[in-house]
């Protein structure tokens, strides 16, 4: 296999800084085996695999991928936005894609479309599918959250609920850089999926 592949950071300049992913511009018919390799090799936190040319768009100045990502755990994501970011630095950086295009649509397997768009000075924004939230039961609520304050001491807890595989919502006040996190707590929480699988 033959791929092109770039190493990103998203949310920050620095190469040291942000979130880093793998792009990889690839054939979308691979078998989940081999995304699942090529992630593990470039050992990153996540890896976006993008078709290896543009889906046709009726849209103006919109050119759409298929998109998948894993981690380097060998573990399909069914979104992830930091992932995304950098498949859009990749996508608006290749030469096979107009300066027009100011619109990218990524198809997921699971989780519909989601959309990037460029904006003024290098920035992009990033539209995420919403998901619905199930309250957790109140054995669930009792635990998770004597967990959390266990954690991050100082926390303030408003709301305790599922809403998919890798869904998290945070208080806009909340300055999460000043929070001090013992994260062994974290480390034992098994949260119950339904149908029998955990996390």
């Amino acid at each position: 296999m033959s791929a092109q592949f770039l190493l990103l950071t998203a949310f920050s300049n620095a190469i040291d800084g942000g979130n880093p992913a793998a792009v990889v511009f690839t054939d979308m018919s691979l078998s989940k085996d081999t995304f699942m390799d090529v992630a593990q090799n470039l050992n990153q936190p996540v890896t976006a695999f993008l078709s290896a040319s543009p889906l046709p768009s009726r849209e103006a100045k919109t050119v759409a991928f298929s998109v998948r990502w894993f981690t380097s755990s060998r573990q399909e994501l069914p979104l992830c936005g930091h992932g995304t970011i950098a498949a859009a630095k990749a996508v608006f950086s290749r030469d096979n894609v107009t300066k027009d295009v100011e619109i990218l649509k990524f198809h997921t397997l699971t989780r519909g479309i989601m959309t990037a768009r460029r904006r003024q000075g290098g920035f992009i924004e990033i539209e995420l599918p919403s998901t619905n939230v199930v309250d957790a039961s109140p054995e669930e609520y009792a635990r998770l959250s004597a967990l959390v304050l266990r954690a991050a001491e100082g926390a303030v807890i408003k709301h305790i609920a599922t809403g998919g595989k890798g869904f998290e919502a945070y208080e806009k006040k909340v300055n999460l850089k000043e929070l001090v996190i013992n994260a062994a707590p974290l480390v034992r929480i098994q949260i119950s999926r339904g149908q029998g699988e955990q996390r």
